[in-house]
């Protein structure tokens, strides 16, 4: 017997979804219109467009240098970089006539790829600008989702040189460096295979950028995870010797860095703590720049083109090493803006592109591959570059009270073995010797090295420090079992040609 009961529910509700769809196709366009401006008003300059200049104006070479630190510039001088027209900004006059024809907010511009990101309201057509002859294209380029204002304008530099004041510099500690005890970091040097700390190499005169979300100094904002004192007293010594040589948050365009992240403050205390017979880093006597390259809110194609502002900023001030943990394409809001596997060949990602025009200016980018702990790397834009040093690495085990390493690889779409060298990257023991879940520091620990390395031989560049370093790789692959690599206990990878060694590119170098 049928139930009527339910032939007449089953009735309802195939009208009740007619009657819906038939709404859903008669929708009001200009209603919806005026609804979608509640959440979004078109005044608003939320839509971002990447314009390209065919030249940089009237600008002269020669008045490129005007834009470069002493430090820069004497670096530049020391390995016989040229000025070109990379070095020059964007023309002021093309923004100024784009900002007299249409309402826009120039958001960011740069000089390697001579382009600017403007954001404009939903109004906006390309057409718009149909007149200015200067311009080469304009593409679309996503959505500012980040509206919001940070709270001050405080330089970095300055509250920390005020909260380490008070405090006493621990450099003496490292003074008698043939006998110095490295503690905790006395695995990460020998992973790396250094002993150059005992010969007095600290990383002075080398600079390192370290890009992070942000470095929480100070308990100024309420957070947790601030600066606490043992990390104040162990990174005093940069403060009173005048170290800490640029701040900058890209997207805000401040000084300030501070934020409730604190993953920087873990990269600084790794690469430059001292604690007497506790820790001494790889590089505690080289100078920092502190950036935060991106807003962590969204992933959008703007965040890629700040990270390359990045750069073009650590190159101005004289950086020589890039610390970094940032990949783009691979997770933009928009998955159709993402890189797809055939053009990661170190050739079309705005970021990898950037990352060999830093090369050629005399810096070397140490950056992490992204993937699983024991999985394969997933590669994404900029470690697809040529010139990059990307890095992954291994982890702390408690159980075993060793390191255990993941040898997993990956490839560029032309073919490239990647990563370029194993780090240590997960449960990595800190200053105090705890071994935290702090994941993602293989790239300053190897960073760190490396200055430590260039500091023994300040006057090559930095295609003589990554060749120095691809030379000691070839070592490795006769040479895990003899005196000048001992790998630590439990690594045993099929190919040790993918460690740097520290020591031999030192011997490499005399």
């Amino acid at each position: 017997m049928i139930n009527k009961q339910l032939i007449n529910k089953t009735l309802f509700f195939i009208v009740l979804g007619l009657l819906f769809s038939n709404c859903r196709n008669d929708i009001d366009q200009e209603l919806y219109a005026k609804y979608d401006d509640q959440i979004t008003p078109r005044t608003l300059k939320t839509e971002f467009y990447l314009i390209h200049f065919k030249d940089k104006g009237d600008q002269q070479i020669s008045d490129a240098e005007n834009y470069f630190s002493p430090e820069a510039k004497l670096k530049r001088s020391l390995h016989n970089i040229e000025y070109n027209s990379l070095d020059l900004p964007v023309s002021k006059e093309y923004l100024r006539r784009i900002k007299e024809t249409v309402d826009v907010d120039i958001e960011l511009t740069t000089k390697w790829f001579n382009a600017a990101v403007i954001a404009t309201d939903k109004v906006f057509k390309v057409e718009d600008l149909a007149g200015l002859d200067f311009i080469e294209r304009i593409e679309t380029f996503g959505e500012n989702k980040d509206l919001s204002v940070y709270e001050n304008n405080v330089n970095s530099i300055n509250r920390l040189n005020t909260l380490m004041a008070p405090l006493s510099n621990n450099a003496p500690v490292i003074e008698n460096f043939e006998n110095s005890n490295y503690g905790h970091n006395e695995d990460f040097l020998t992973f790396h295979n250094n002993s150059l700390l005992s010969k007095g190499f600290f990383g002075q005169g080398i600079s390192i950028a370290i890009l992070a979300d942000g470095f929480n100094f100070a308990d100024h904002s309420g957070a947790s995870g601030a600066l606490d004192a043992v990390q104040k007293s162990a990174l005093a010594h940069i403060a009173h010797e005048n170290r800490f040589i640029d701040t900058y948050h890209i997207p805000k365009k401040i000084n300030e860095v501070d934020a409730v992240a604190n993953d920087g403050i873990k990269d600084l205390e790794y690469a430059a703590a001292i604690v007497e017979d506790q820790y001494i880093g790889a590089a505690p006597r080289a100078n920092y720049a502190l950036y935060v390259p991106e807003s962590t809110l969204h992933e959008e194609q703007i965040d890629e083109l700040l990270w390359v502002k990045t750069l073009e900023r650590a190159d101005s001030v004289g950086i020589h090493i890039i610390s970094s943990k940032h990949t783009y394409g691979g997770n933009f809001d928009d998955p159709n803006a993402n890189y797809q596997p055939e053009e990661l060949d170190g050739k079309v990602a705005f970021s990898s592109r950037a990352v060999d025009i830093a090369f050629e200016k005399d810096m070397l980018v140490v950056n992490l591959l992204t993937g699983s702990t024991w999985g394969e790397p997933t590669l994404i834009a900029p470690n697809d570059a040529e010139n990059i040093i990307s890095t992954y690495g291994g982890s702390f085990s408690s159980w075993t009270n060793n390191y255990r390493m993941n040898t997993s690889v990956t490839t560029t779409a032309d073919g490239r073995t990647k990563p370029d060298a194993f780090g240590l990257d997960l449960y990595v023991k800190d200053i105090r010797g705890d071994a935290n879940y702090y994941s993602r520091t293989a790239g300053i620990l190897l960073a760190s090295n490396i200055a430590c390395l260039w500091s023994s031989t300040p006057e090559k560049s930095a295609k003589e420090i990554r060749q120095l370093l691809i030379d000691s790789q070839l070592e490795n692959s006769t040479l895990s079992e003899e005196a000048n690599f001992q790998p630590l206990p439990n690594i045993n990878p099929s190919d040790n040609s993918l460690y740097f060694n520290i020591n031999r590119a030192y011997e490499l170098s005399r």
